[in-house]
Order: structure tokens, then sequence, then C-alpha cells
């Protein structure tokens, strides 16, 4: 073997050796990259997980808000809202609460106060019941048109603010209404005359 081929086979030796490491680096990185892979996609299915569990929270909470405000509103309408002094009760029950609902009704926000009230309690699904605004022995102190002795129902701005509410859906049968009113408050009367005389 001459010297030149010598040379030559040392090369092709380091060619060969250094061809090796480089196959063997591809492999470690070709592995690498595998398992980067593998957790690319386990990141990725953890992040679909995660997307799913919060629009479920979201949907719970949407849930949650819906209940809160149909008990706010249950609340509200069997107390009246706290810390409001322009809230009323209904039904009406005495001269005193009727007149301070109609000075308020004069005022155009405290008047979207009481309409989203009356909102509350009329169904427009129902025949309008006067009761369901004014108790009956209040009914009982006005007719249907004003008189010398008693003051006119369909003058009141309650019945008015109802009226404008409801719409076509409400009752005319006023007359009737106050009849039944007033045919309730004399039973009582009656009852209680009758349970007082037996004691």
């Amino acid at each position: 073997m001459d010297e030149d081929t010598g040379v030559e086979f040392l090369v092709y030796d380091d060619l060969n050796t250094n061809v090796i490491k480089v196959l063997e680096l591809l492999k470690v990185l070709v592995k690498e990259h595998e398992g980067m892979k593998e957790d690319f996609s386990a990141i990725k299915a953890e992040q679909f997980a995660m997307k799913a569990k919060i629009d479920l929270l979201l949907k719970e909470q949407e849930g949650l808000k819906k209940k809160i405000a149909v008990l706010q509103t249950s609340f509200d309408c069997k107390f009246g809202e706290r810390d409001n002094s322009n809230m009323m009760q209904f039904p009406i029950g005495t001269m005193q609460d009727l007149e301070k609902i109609e000075e308020l009704l004069s005022d155009s926000g405290n008047k979207a106060n009481i309409e989203n009230q009356l909102r509350r309690i009329l169904d427009p699904a129902k025949t309008f019941q006067l009761q369901n605004l004014i108790k009956a022995e209040l009914l009982c102190s006005f007719n249907l048109k004003p008189n010398e002795n008693k003051k006119g129902l369909l003058d009141l701005g309650i019945i008015s603010t109802a009226m404008d509410i409801l719409g076509s859906q409400i009752s005319m049968s006023f007359a009737y209404q106050l009849k039944q009113a007033k045919d309730k408050v004399d039973q009582a009367a009656r009852r209680k005359n009758k349970k007082s005389a037996s004691n």
C-alpha cells in the first residue's frame, strides 16, 4: 500500500465515523421531535378539556343568574325592594298608600319603577282583577265614576297605568268587580258580627 492510499483510507474512516455520528444525532433529534409531538398533543387535549369545562361553568353561571333574578323578583314583589322608599306593596290596602302611589305616578322616574312592579304582578294571559291592585276594603271607597260621596275609580293613575300595560287584555267589567269587592267586605262584616253575637 502506498502512502496516498493509506491517507485515503484514513479520510474515508473519519468521514464514515462522522456520518455515523450525524446519523445517531439525527435519530436523537427525531426521537425528541416525536416526544415533543406527543407533549403538544397532550397539551392540546388538555386545552380542549379545559375549554369544555369553562363553557360548562359559563352555562351554569347563566342558569344561576336567571334563578337569582327570579328569586329577587319574587322577593321584591312580596316585600318591596330594599332601601327604596318609592317601591310599593300590592295590593294597596290604605288610602294613605294609594295617595302616595298616585303622587309618585306624577313623576316620570317613579312612574317607571311602579310600572316595573306592575309588570311583575299583572299577567297579560289572565283577566285583570282590581283586587290584585287594591284591596276590597279600599275599593269600597270608590264608585266607577265620581259622585258627591265617592271618588271615581277610573280617575286613579294606578288604574290607567295598569290599563296602559295590559292594553286590550284588561277587563272593562269594573262595575261588576266593584260590586264583588263590596259583597266580599259585607260578607266579612256579617261573619264578624255573627261570631261576636255567638260569643
